[in-house]
């Protein structure tokens, strides 16, 4: 049984070549209008901070932290990596989405540096390009509105069209193909909207033929808000998983899901993930699946069912609920008749969820040290015992977890992810989502 999710492959995303351009057009106007560009590139689109993203997340578990006193006596790093591989897979996500806006953002940057106006269309290498610039008004605001697009052999390779207002905000998207990997990235902000507020949405879609493995995401999302009193950034997101396979989880589409808040002074977050079936998604997705609570629930039905299966199971982990013993105990010379003459006063049908987090811990030892009978319950009962929210530190690194597990000096509350209202931002379905320009 291996309930871990499988890391998703790096893509790296062809950045346009946009050379001199094949034709000179008429000049007028042309300063405003790469110099709008210019700005969108940067003030639009706002940068994540290193606590949620990371290309290589790691651990460094607080001394003074509950989880500390469970991991105490794991030596083997690529343990503790498993168990919290889970999680560590959220930073490379959002890393991931961070690096496909650098790379927008250079392809604005690239084109703002040609020499072309405003209104114009023509040959940019192997590009065709239109460009438009109006007056409009957006949201009851005086805004310029601009249009830019290159296509190639009829193909649209880049879309950027937004609004700008007097007070410098914007609000649009942009849109970039590659046609070489089969990736499409776009993001969408605003800034015009909500004066205590700025958006912006990463979507960024593979072609299923095109995944390095077969339980690899083809759709990832992440969606950020940037606070403008607090300065606090809330990041919601998902990866879509249509091919996933694993006897664990089961069969059929997932969606993995994640939230977190930051404190970009400090460079701390908080997260929390959920991981589920792909029809799974509501407005309860975060608190019904998260990962702890989905793996002490499946564990429990399979276990229910080996129960049933099997008398000799019954009776050993009622035995040792009811005697508040661990299996090893339960065999011991002291135990072992009190065993033989138990007779349970509950079925297995009726074996719980919370019978079964009683049952790890009483045998805590024995899964850890990897006992004969435990080795493969250690991935298991670290999933269970790794509870929301997960603190992290500059450069993804995870100090702690659990409303308990803060590492002293930390600035955020293990509450913040409700307070700040992440838990509003409703998840996004990814059965028939594109990503389109």
């Amino acid at each position: 049984m291996n309930p871990m999710i499988r890391p998703l492959a790096l893509v790296t995303f062809a950045t346009f070549a946009l050379f001199a351009c094949t034709e000179k057009p008429n000049t007028a106007g042309v300063q405003d209008f790469p110099n709008t560009l210019q700005a969108s590139a940067s003030e639009a689109l706002f940068d994540l901070p290193t606590s949620v993203q990371a290309s290589e997340p790691s651990l460094q578990i607080a001394s003074n932290t509950s989880l500390a006193k469970v991991l105490a006596v794991i030596n083997d790093d690529a343990d503790r990596r498993n168990a919290f591989g889970v999680y560590l897979a959220v930073p490379a996500y959002i890393h991931l989405a961070e690096k496909a806006k650098q790379s927008v953002q250079k392809l604005i940057r690239d084109f703002a540096r040609k020499d072309i106006p405003a209104h114009w269309e023509g040959d940019v290498d192997s590009l065709y390009v239109k460009t438009l610039q109006v007056d409009s008004v957006i949201l009851g605001k005086p805004a310029l509105f601009l249009l830019v697009s290159g296509t190639q052999d009829g193909n649209l390779r880049f879309r950027l069209a937004f609004f700008r207002t007097d007070s410098a905000t914007y609000l649009g998207s942009f849109f970039m193909f590659d046609p070489t990997d089969s990736v499409r990235i776009r993001v969408d902000f605003d800034g015009v909207s909500d004066s205590n507020r700025q958006t912006m949405t990463l979507l960024v879609k593979s072609a299923v033929s095109k995944l390095a493995k077969p339980g690899d995401p083809s759709i990832l999302r992440v969606h950020a808000i940037k606070r403008k009193d607090s300065g606090r950034i809330l990041t919601s997101g998902a990866s879509y998983h249509p091919t996933f396979q694993d006897s664990f989880w089961g069969p059929g589409p997932k969606v993995y899901g994640f939230q977190t808040v930051s404190d970009p002074t400090t460079d701390q977050s908080l997260m929390r993930v959920a991981f589920a079936d792909a029809d799974s998604m509501d407005a309860d997705f975060f608190t019904k699946h998260s990962v702890d609570r989905g793996v002490l629930s499946r564990a429990t039905i399979q276990l229910r069912k080996t129960m049933m299966d099997s008398t000799g199971w019954t009776k050993l982990i009622y035995f040792c609920l009811d005697s508040g013993l661990s299996a090893t105990e339960a065999f011991s010379e002291a135990h072992v008749l009190n065993l033989l003459n138990y007779v349970p006063s509950r079925t297995a049908a009726e074996f719980t969820e919370a019978d079964l987090e009683a049952y790890l811990d009483l045998n805590q030892a024995e899964i850890i040290a990897g006992k004969p009978g435990f080795q493969n319950m250690r991935a298991l009962y670290y999933l269970i015992k790794v509870k929301p929210p997960i603190f992290l530190a500059r450069n993804a690194t995870i100090l702690g977890s659990g409303d308990l597990g803060a590492p002293a000096g930390f600035a955020l509350p293990a509450t913040a992810i409700r307070d700040e209202g992440v838990a509003d931002e409703a998840p996004i379905g990814f059965a028939n989502t594109e990503v389109e320009p």
